[in-house]
């Protein structure tokens, strides 16, 4: 079973992976994929209230995931975290951010360092588990 970018719209996420569990034969698996609240972008999404661009989306996303919180979700509901994945566009969400507030920064040669960087820095910034997303899969013993 998946829940791509669903478990942050709705507003009882346990219910959905306790359902998940009860569907599931042992051994099966369960992949969860959702915003993550501890990423660059939701941190960019805070420091820029008035122009949210994704993370944080109002009043769309109503619920908020770490990727603590995620792995707590489903042990609580029986599953076994087996692996986690780390991915984005927190580079250019940021680049985003900045150009809506200064618009004169996307003609910049910062902006256009940024956006030539973009794989390498997200590359770093995955590995530092800071990605706008988070994937979990998980196991039903």
């Amino acid at each position: 079973i998946s829940y791509f970018n669903m478990l942050e719209h709705v507003p009882d996420p346990r219910a959905q992976v306790e359902t998940s569990f009860k569907l599931l034969a042992p051994g099966g698996v369960l992949v969860v994929e959702v915003p993550n609240a501890e990423s660059l972008s939701g941190f960019s999404d805070l420091v820029f209230k008035d122009q949210v661009v994704r993370q944080l989306f109002p009043p769309h996303h109503i619920m908020v995931f770490s990727p603590k919180s995620l792995r707590y979700l489903v042990q609580a509901c029986g599953f076994k975290p087996e692996a986690t994945w780390f991915f984005g566009l927190d580079v250019y969400n940021l680049v985003l951010h900045l150009g809506m507030a200064v618009p004169s920064f996307l003609q910049s040669k910062f902006a256009e360092l940024l956006l030539d960087l973009n794989n390498e820095l997200q590359t770093v910034i995955d590995k530092h588990e800071v990605s706008a997303q988070v994937m979990l899969l998980a196991r039903k013993p």
